[in-house]
């Protein structure tokens, strides 16, 4: 992502990584870009996307969320808690659970993500979440979206 103030000129750049492992062609996935050193004053920001093929297993994605609400929790942070279900055939292990904030224009203004509570977890079998999102305005949050993936279980 570079920042470039209204002359055109860089004033920042700093790259980040897609938080789902895998995304699949037509889907979408949230992402974080963290500029480490004090920003100057910007009007416009690009992004570039890079992609290769993924050369490894396919994400599992056998999931479904059977529960979940968001509040105000402590520290200023958003807390999203649920419950979520391995609904496929495998186990499955490194199960992450992603967040996407959005306002009422329908815009993300916040994104997170936490892994499930266990180590493994079989087919069939569920586990709570809780997902803290350091975002400040509950009042400008008005839905979010849940995303989930994992691998098999070797």
């Amino acid at each position: 992502m570079t920042l470039r103030d209204e002359a055109g000129t860089l004033v920042a750049s700093e790259s980040g990584y897609a938080s789902l492992d895998v995304v699949r062609v037509g889907e979408v996935s949230p992402f974080t870009i963290l500029f480490f050193s004090e920003v100057g004053d910007w009007s416009t920001y690009e992004v570039t996307v890079e992609a290769s093929e993924a050369n490894f297993l396919e994400s599992y994605r056998d999931f479904e969320v059977i529960s979940s609400s968001g509040t105000t929790g402590d520290f200023w942070a958003y807390e999203i808690v649920g419950e979520i279900r391995n609904t496929g055939s495998q186990d499955a292990e490194f199960v992450q659970i992603l967040v996407i904030l959005n306002n009422t224009d329908g815009q993300i203004i916040g994104t997170d993500f936490t892994y499930w509570d266990f180590d493994k977890v079989t087919a069939g079998g569920t586990s709570p979440f809780t997902i803290l999102v350091s975002y400040t305005s509950e009042d400008d949050i008005d839905h979010y979206e849940l995303l989930v993936e994992g691998s098999t279980v070797d």
